[in-house]
């Protein structure tokens, strides 16, 4: 979503792009949350450690996109992890399209 060089967002066509290829579209929903708080500023991209801050942030691109409905999970991945609420590791699958022939 954003820039590697800058950290500024992508353009609207490449974002549009981006999730596109991932199966987002304006109707998806989509949940963000942050993991943890602990920038490396040697990694490549120091920005995948700003926890809650960074998922606000990807879920206001996402919103600038013209993607409707964007949720920000409250407390991260961590503290939902502490309180023993059952998560899925498990891909979602999403068909984008459903086709039907007739001969």
């Amino acid at each position: 979503m954003e820039s590697t060089e800058t950290w500024n967002r992508r353009s609207p066509k490449e974002l549009k792009a981006v999730f596109e290829a991932h199966g987002i579209t304006a109707d998806t929903t989509v949940i963000m949350y942050g993991k943890f708080m602990s920038p490396d500023n040697n990694d490549p991209f120091p920005g995948s450690a700003a926890g809650d801050i960074g998922a606000i942030r990807c879920a206001f691109i996402m919103l600038y996109a013209g993607v409707k409905d964007v949720r920000v999970l409250n407390g991260g991945f961590q503290l939902w992890v502490d309180a023993g609420i059952l998560l899925s590791l498990l891909r979602s699958l999403k068909f984008l399209h459903v086709y039907s022939f007739c001969p």
